[in-house]
């Protein structure tokens, strides 16, 4: 239900518009394509304000915020998926740093050398793959960001 923003009542008739034109309408730009609407023109038969409503340009600008809010949201989902990857990132860091020094050890069997050396293998094959989701996550950071600045 409209209401005067004037003084709050809801008794308001439609009417011409005023100054003695016919057609009365709006145009604006929203989301790159352009908006048009008439203008409906209330009278508050209670203080005599005079309000003017535009129900397509509101729709537009609500499904605006709406695409805008839906992308924050994606923005934040991706960079705590960042924060979570580069934890998984130092984490395999810390121990392929720590099993190549267990396997320079000189009180180590060549059998348990041979099984450290392929856990950094494996360890670096991980790592790789981390490093690649950052990557992907970094840029789709940097697109939805660029969505933003343009809207």
């Amino acid at each position: 239900m409209k209401k005067c923003t004037h003084c709050g009542g809801s008794n308001l008739r439609k009417t011409a518009v005023p100054f003695d034109a016919e057609g009365f309408s709006v145009r604006t730009y929203v989301d790159k394509k352009t908006v048009y609407d008439s203008l409906e023109v209330l009278i508050c038969m209670d203080c005599a304000h005079i309000e003017w409503f535009s129900e397509k340009l509101v729709d537009a600008l609500k499904e605006h915020n709406s695409r805008i809010a839906q992308l924050k949201t994606e923005l934040e989902t991706l960079r705590a998926k960042l924060t979570a990857e580069q934890e998984k990132l130092s984490a395999i860091d810390i121990k392929i740093a720590e099993t190549e020094e267990k396997s320079k050890s000189l009180d180590i069997t060549i059998r348990e050398q041979q099984s450290l050396l392929n856990t950094i293998e494996t360890l670096k094959k991980e790592r790789y793959g981390i490093q690649k989701e950052i990557r992907t996550a970094e840029r789709s950071i940097r697109s939805l960001q660029s969505k933003l600045n343009n809207n």
